[in-house]
């Protein structure tokens, strides 16, 4: 899944569109710039598309999103804790 970052959010609707059309069903937006919080005006002109928010997710925020017809999952470090691989490996070496 190609994974896009956006520097201006006016890019992404053409974007999308053009890997859609490329034979890329699937894209992965980041939040890491301040034009990709502007997505989510991707809905209007594609409402097919279906979203898997990863970016900003918590606990809290989930069912919120979760709420939207066009999102489908939600994924997020949260899910799993912090220290969690380490705890496994420790269990693992005794």
């Amino acid at each position: 899944m190609p994974v896009v970052v956006l520097e201006d959010a006016a890019d992404a609707v053409p974007l999308a569109r053009a890997l859609v059309a490329g034979g890329l069903p699937a894209i992965q937006v980041t939040l890491r710039t301040p034009a990709a919080l502007g997505v989510t005006s991707l809905a209007g002109p594609l409402p097919r598309a279906r979203f898997c928010p990863t970016g900003g997710i918590s606990a809290a925020s989930a069912p919120a999103h979760l709420a939207l017809p066009n999102v489908g999952c939600v994924r997020g470090t949260w899910m799993l804790p912090a220290d969690a691989p380490a705890r496994e490996a420790s269990c693992l070496t005794g």
